[in-house]
Parts: structure tokens; C-alpha cells; sequence
């Protein structure tokens, strides 16, 4: 598949899961399916950063194209990420993000660019006491949060 291009390889899928990918660090390409509206990760301990932006300008992908217009679900389980992505990339239609056992030491939002769909951020109550965000942010997005 070298040289291909995700979106022309599949153009209309929705679904994406990578499991026990332990050699896996990035998914960055997954910018370019434009269809995507569930992703998920599971034990996949090389992947600290999901989305990074200097693949993806390397890739030759504009800047205008960071954003996932159709992506809904994220799962993260048993992950130890430090971020999901830049505060570039955006998340219009993201309503449920999921970390279940995982570290996440970010956020990929902050109340001021809180994606207007989003329903809730599921996670353990430890964890979401690590996240490091602003206090400010931290309380405003305080509502979303539904404990596992």
C-alpha cells in the first residue's frame, strides 16, 4: 500500500480498530478517511501521540484538512498516550470520548473549542483527577465527565 493515499484506499470507512499493535506509534493518516466516525485503540503501547502534525505536514495534507468532520466515538483502552493530537486538529462532530484504562494526559479540547456535539468523556475518577488542564477548563468540562 506504500505510495496509496487512505482516503482513496477507503473512502467510505467508518469503523477503525487497532489492537495489541505494539509496534504502532502514530496514526496520523486516519486525518485523511473522511468517513471515520468510530476509532479505537487497544493496547497499543508504542502510541504516545495519536494524531501528530508533523506527519502529517510531510504528507503534504493542508492545514485546513485537520479535522475529523464525521468522527463520533473514540476509544482508548489500555493505552498510555500523553495526547490524542495538537490543539489544531478538531473534532466537530466528536460526542463520546472513552478512556478506559489508560493514561491520557490531555485533553485533544478545552471549553473555549469543546466540539458542540460532545455528550460525554467517559473515564476512571483517578484518571480524570490527573488530566492536566487549567482549573478553568477542568470545571466547565466537569459536566461531560461520566465516571466508569
Amino acid at each position: 500500500m506504500e505510495g496509496s493515499h487512505p482516503k482513496d484506499v477507503f473512502p467510505r470507512l467508518q469503523y477503525l480498530e487497532f489492537r495489541l499493535c505494539t509496534q504502532l506509534t502514530s496514526i496520523s493518516w486516519v486525518v485523511n478517511l473522511p468517513c471515520i466516525r468510530e476509532l479505537s485503540l487497544d493496547c497499543c503501547s508504542s502510541v504516545k501521540q495519536l494524531i501528530q502534525i508533523d506527519e502529517l505536514k510531510s504528507s503534504g495534507v493542508e492545514v485546513s484538512q485537520y479535522s475529523f468532520p464525521s468522527l463520533k466515538i473514540i476509544w482508548l483502552r489500555t493505552m498510555e498516550l500523553e495526547r490524542i493530537s495538537d490543539p489544531i486538529i478538531s473534532f466537530p462532530a466528536l460526542e463520546f470520548l472513552n478512556v478506559i484504562g489508560s493514561i491520557l494526559k490531555e485533553l485533544p479540547f478545552k471549553y473555549s473549542n469543546l466540539p458542540r456535539k460532545l455528550k460525554w468523556i467517559q473515564g476512571d475518577e483517578e484518571w480524570w483527577n490527573n488530566i492536566e488542564m487549567e482549573d478553568a477548563d477542568k470545571s466547565s468540562l466537569q459536566p461531560f465527565f461520566k465516571k466508569r
